[in-house]
């Protein structure tokens, strides 16, 4: 909901100070920047009291950034341990995978084993998480020592670890193979070691592919945005930027 300002209080301000008599130009400048810099005050105030700033809004719904980092929508972000279906899905995959093959789980360890990763977005050379009106395209990352699982509620997908190379302490390759039988390279590119934010970039065959991610341990140092329509989802989620990812990437080497 939009910050209402109230004139009321405004006016009682006012009646509060001595102000000088309009008459010239002068004063009459002056009382002018004095009842907008009241104004301006009373927004920021409310703006700050809710922790809220808008940035859109249409007939459907609101799309706005909060700082509150107990919002449930922090803990949403972070992909879920595997519950007994996704174990089910996930053996049934990897039976998949190495099927007619002569594939096997290596367990390779390497420094992100057992982590989970949250994506990031960008507005205006700033990093923001996202809760969506439709949490059905919310997804995340989990990094084993044997395959990496992609969470998402439509599309969930294993791929199974063949090789990791570390060529950099920015970056870390990893050789995969998906459902598809297909050879798939992740590369994830460390851009903010404090943070824990990468660039991971997908090649298949001629598709490349990059997603902005962060370790879900730090999702809390960065705000996020909230798209909602009230008790409905909505027809459109927010469109955010889309980051020069070549570029975040040559800033690593």
């Amino acid at each position: 909901m939009l910050c209402k300002v109230k004139v009321k209080n405004i006016s009682n301000n006012f009646q509060e100070h001595q102000f000088p008599k309009a008459g010239t130009s002068e004063n009459n400048m002056k009382l002018s920047l004095t009842f907008f810099a009241l104004i301006i005050s009373q927004l920021v105030f409310c703006q700050s009291k809710r922790g809220k700033i808008i940035l859109e809004k249409d007939k459907y719904g609101v799309a706005y950034i909060s700082h509150d980092t107990s919002r449930r929508e922090y803990s949403w972000l972070i992909p879920d341990d595997p519950d007994e279906d996704t174990e089910r899905y996930y053996y049934q995959s990897y039976q998949n995978i190495i099927a007619d093959t002569n594939l096997t789980l290596k367990f390779q360890p390497n420094p992100y084993s057992l982590s989970k990763w949250t994506p990031l977005y960008v507005i205006g050379n700033k990093y923001y998480l996202y809760g969506p009106s439709d949490w059905m395209y919310s997804f995340g990352y989990i990094i084993s020592d044997s395959t990496i699982f992609k969470q998402s509620s439509p599309d969930p997908e294993v791929y199974l670890i063949v090789n990791m190379k570390e060529p950099s302490n920015n970056e870390f390759q990893f050789t995969t193979i998906n459902y598809t039988k297909k050879q798939i390279k992740i590369s994830i590119y460390i851009i903010d070691k404090t943070n824990e934010i990468a660039v991971w970039k997908f090649e298949k065959e001629n598709e490349v592919d990059f997603k902005l991610m962060i370790n879900s341990n730090n999702i809390k140092n960065f705000p996020v945005v909230i798209r909602t329509c009230g008790k409905i989802k909505c027809f459109t989620e927010y469109d955010f930027e889309e980051p020069d990812f070549e570029k975040l990437i040559s800033n690593t080497r």
